[in-house]
């Protein structure tokens, strides 16, 4: 326009029209239905090179849909993206189309965008480039934050659940899976109080909405463990240390849940405590023990001398029962007195099956003559490496105990069988009666020192057993319910 001269109308509109194209910070062109490129901003040509997403200029005037004949253009797979995007938007299939490139086509940071416009009945197309370097480094940044997250989630040693606050399970790691033996696609959605046993249900659903108005972290350590049983899928139950974390942070808030299996080392540390207590009771025993030893060889020598010149016979009777009576309180101070000394055994190799065998007629008179007595020996040799007189006691003992349990009525069956646990070779013997069971309380205590459900007894023959079975490297354990009898299986390694 020359000076002087006044701006027509168009030029007016077309110089306001391009002040407001140069003023966009995104790189913009204007397409005709043609292909034309009808305008371009100053941001596109100021755009440095383009990489190989268009590695020619293009320009006012110039035709994009011509551009694509070039084998410049065609080389490009983005290129061709691209322009097939143009002929959807100008044909007017497709009002919108959005390409980001791949590392291998262009800076994955630039977003291409195409959009249909339509004025006095014409269709156009705006091809618009912005740089979306921060939107890309903060989808990578959290894209690493996820992938270190998803790891550290995973290689957790502690069990990690992801509970909504309707208490549905969101999120379980893989080692949350193995200790409640399900598989993650099972414990996705599951309600977070099936993995509670039915009894402490109700109370958890409290605790759980309690701990959600509190919304404060209770971490795993001294002081700030909530100590719960937890459920299997099988229905069985073990001792876990929970620590909770609300995260406030997400909509609704979630809770993250850090499961402990601490059921082995709650073993262990009752384990621990029996030994202590056996320890203690040993020292208790033998103190106890030499001085009524003491006085019962006072009283027997005191009875033999006054039986021998006595010639009454009722007075021979009383003295008679002085001197049984005296017996049998001096057994049971030899008892006491094995206990607590914790005799040095003599481990010879010993034949269970032979043993069984032959011991089989002394366990009958054991139980009583209405036991029925049967022996299942799965092996014609089954060696061990233990102190005879050791295991025999182990075995009179158990024959005793299901003889008094049964009342002196009922099947006894011993059996002995050889197995293999860990690559490693046991003989295992079960001790199986018909006696009215034991309740589960009574179980938990059966092995503790000086506890008895006879009035008369002992409370030792149970922990005397555990000990020479633990002396000789073996195992020993009791399962029993009300109703359906009892049975001890003992393991010992094979020799």
């Amino acid at each position: 326009m020359v000076a002087g001269q006044h701006a027509t109308g168009t030029e007016l509109s077309s110089a306001v029209y391009q002040s407001v194209l140069d003023g966009m910070r995104t790189s913009m062109l204007i397409v005709a239905a043609s292909g034309e490129v009808l305008a371009a901003n100053r941001a596109w040509h100021q755009l440095p090179t383009l990489h190989r997403t268009l590695p020619l200029r293009v320009d006012v005037g110039d035709n994009l849909l011509e551009l694509g004949t070039k084998d410049t253009i065609s080389a490009s797979a983005f290129c061709r993206r691209l322009l097939r995007g143009l002929e959807a938007v100008l044909s007017g299939s497709r009002e919108r189309v959005t390409l980001q490139p791949s590392p291998n086509d262009g800076p994955p940071h630039f977003r291409w965008r195409l959009s249909a416009i339509v004025q006095h009945e014409r269709r156009y197309a705006i091809l618009a480039r912005s740089n979306v370097s921060r939107e890309f480094g903060a989808r990578i940044r959290m894209t690493h934050s996820l992938s270190l997250f998803r790891n550290m989630f995973e290689a957790a040693p502690d069990g990690v659940l992801l509970v909504t606050a309707d208490g549905r399970i969101h999120e379980a790691n893989s080692e949350a899976c193995r200790q409640f033996g399900y598989i993650r696609e099972e414990l996705i959605g599951l309600e977070v109080e099936q993995l509670i046993p039915p009894s402490l249900r109700a109370r958890h659903a409290g605790l759980r909405q309690s701990f959600l108005r509190e919304g404060s972290a209770r971490p795993m350590a001294l002081g700030n463990m909530k100590d719960l049983l937890a459920r299997r899928r099988d229905g069985s139950a073990f001792s876990v240390e929970v620590g909770l974390s609300p995260l406030t942070d997400m909509e609704p808030v979630s809770t993250l849940a850090l499961i402990r299996d601490v059921s082995k080392h709650r073993e262990r540390m009752r384990q621990q405590l029996d030994y202590e207590k056996l320890e203690t009771l040993r020292l208790l025993a033998g103190g106890v023990a030499h001085d009524f030893n003491n006085l019962l060889t006072l009283i027997m020598g005191t009875a033999e001398l006054a039986l021998a010149g006595e010639k009454q016979d009722t007075t021979r009777s009383l003295l008679q029962d002085i001197m049984e009576a005296s017996q049998q309180a001096a057994d049971l101070t030899a008892q006491l007195q094995s206990f607590a000394r914790k005799d040095i055994d003599e481990p010879a190799l010993i034949d269970v099956a032979a043993t069984l065998r032959a011991d089989a007629r002394i366990l009958q008179m054991l139980t009583g003559p209405a036991v029925q007595l049967l022996t299942d020996i799965q092996a014609s040799e089954l060696p061990v490496l233990m102190d005879p007189t050791r295991f025999n006691q182990v075995l009179m003992n158990l024959a005793v105990n299901a003889g008094q349990a049964m009342e002196g009525r009922g099947r006894l069956t011993f059996c002995a069988r050889a197995i293999e646990i860990s690559n490693a070779s046991w003989v295992e013997i079960s001790v199986r009666d018909t006696g009215p069971g034991i309740d589960e309380a009574t179980l938990a205590r059966i092995f503790d020192p000086y506890f008895t459900t006879k009035g008369a007894g002992s409370g030792l023959g149970l922990p005397t057993v555990r000990e020479i079975i633990r002396e000789a490297g073996g195992t020993i354990t009791c399962t029993s319910r009300p109703g359906a009898g009892s049975e001890f299986i003992i393991r010992l390694p094979r020799a």
